[in-house]
């Protein structure tokens, strides 16, 4: 059991060996270790995880009253299998499209021990001449591979701002693989997902430095405003006056410096 940075906080790298309940992303489950092989029940907000499948998870331990001891876990990862053994486990998992073990030995044949990463890396075109690999199961393989990794880069990449695992995930599913480029260009598009607001994304596109005049900061505001006014108020329309001048309250507090 490895501690981190955290006060508190554990790093354990293992197996998921039962889901005993899921609600959208949210799991409960038990996990073994690989050093000790303990086993434990965990928690919390994963995306495209199935039993038997190799994780590193981050979390703290938290004592539940009927469960007991359970961790909950905040951050996780896939490793990339980097033997040629774990390759074929994981290509013949369930977890990519197309792929059972003879499959996944002919790719591992070819491509050797970096095939995941040739394939993340050079899509298509790294499955072409395989034998029995068609073009739409290759298009198959290749997107479960990219999907299959793809969220916990873009959960890496977006914790800088405290946006959370769940967060990205929701961001995934509108965005996916374009989501980190679209935020840091328009970071307003979090909005889309209900637990950001306005204030929390303005405070984010302060961070990467969007233009405070920009038009994505101006629409997003209009829309923050209108819904606020509308709610409080419970109106079905606001006077063009007062969502100028309430808007432009919100545009020039402290968040930016006018």
């Amino acid at each position: 059991m490895e501690q981190t940075g955290y006060v508190d906080v554990v790093k354990l790298e293992g197996e998921i060996k039962k889901i005993f309940f899921t609600k959208d992303e949210f799991i409960i489950g038990q996990f073994q270790t690989d050093t000790d092989k303990e086993r434990f029940n965990f928690k919390g907000n994963f995306y495209g995880i199935e039993e038997n499948e190799k994780l590193i998870i981050y979390g703290k331990w938290v004592q539940h009253p009927n469960y007991g001891n359970q961790l909950e876990v905040t951050q996780w990862e896939r490793p990339i299998p980097t033997t040629e053994e774990n390759i074929i486990s994981f290509l013949a998992s369930g977890l990519i499209k197309g792929v059972g073990k003879a499959r996944a030995k002919r790719i591992v044949n070819t491509l050797g021990s970096n095939a995941i990463n040739i394939i993340k890396n050079d899509g298509i075109k790294s499955l072409e001449g395989i034998k029995g690999i068609a073009h739409k199961t290759a298009e198959g393989i290749v997107e479960s591979v990219k999907n299959t990794f793809e969220v916990q880069e873009i959960v890496k990449a977006l914790a800088r701002f405290g946006i959370s695992a769940n967060v990205c995930m929701k961001l995934y599913k509108l965005h996916g693989s374009d989501t980190v480029r679209l935020i840091n260009q328009n970071p307003y598009l979090l909005t889309e997902v209900d637990q950001i607001g306005f204030l929390k994304a303005d405070d984010i596109a302060k961070q990467i430095g969007i233009n405070p005049t920009s038009s994505f900061r101006l629409r997003s505001c209009i829309i923050y405003v209108l819904n606020k006014l509308c709610n409080q108020g419970g109106h079905t329309y606001i006077n063009q006056d007062l969502l100028i001048n309430e808007t432009l309250k919100v545009l020039n507090a402290d968040t930016y410096e006018m």
